[in-house]
């Protein structure tokens, strides 16, 4: 495949949910092929087994965007605060199916920022030091009328509940790999 942008295609026409990871699984930390890790983990969780390219996408960016959710939930718990929205920047924020499936994962608004937020936060900070902005609320400004924003609304909420259980039980599963590429 030439692009993520190719694997992202093939991942909307895969079957939804079907598959889920814990990103966080020390399994997704071995040198081997991140498809031959989800399709061992598949089978030691006794789910279907994702083998197309669009498959594993898939597995990968829904098992992403329930990771997003509950690191958002846990932020809104720590804090004692009601999560409404998640601004989503970076990398991530050029993946706009990652950011609609964070969407329909959470239940909540997702915002589209900025991909390269951190040089844009690093030169608003300075604008700040050298008195050409004063607060906060003035960066912001400059940031919403400097770069675009695309807001994805939650859809298909009933789709995502079992799926929310279905991840939240598989964290606690520790699988020992099945190493077909030892480079240690």
């Amino acid at each position: 495949f030439e692009s993520l942008r190719e694997l992202v295609e093939l991942a909307k026409t895969a079957e939804p949910l079907a598959c889920l990871i814990d990103p966080e699984n020390p399994l997704f930390q071995e040198r081997d092929p991140i498809a031959n890790l989800i399709r061992q983990w598949a089978e030691s969780t006794h789910q279907p087994v994702p083998n197309s390219p669009g498959a594993i996408t898939r597995t990968i960016l829904e098992s992403l965007a329930l990771f997003n959710r509950e690191a958002a939930c846990s932020l809104a718990r720590m804090t004692g605060r009601t999560l409404k929205r998640l601004v989503i920047v970076g990398g991530g924020s050029r993946n706009e199916l990652l950011n609609q499936m964070t969407a329909d994962a959470s239940g909540v608004e997702v915002v589209m920022g900025p991909s390269e937020s951190t040089a844009i936060g690093n030169i608003l900070v300075q604008a700040v030091g050298a008195g050409d902005l004063g607060n906060f609320s003035e960066i912001r400004g400059v940031v919403e009328s400097s770069f675009p924003i695309k807001t994805f609304s939650p859809r298909n909420p009933d789709q995502w509940t079992e799926a929310k259980e279905k991840y939240d039980s598989l964290n606690s599963i520790r699988i020992e790999p099945v190493s077909t590429n030892r480079r240690r």
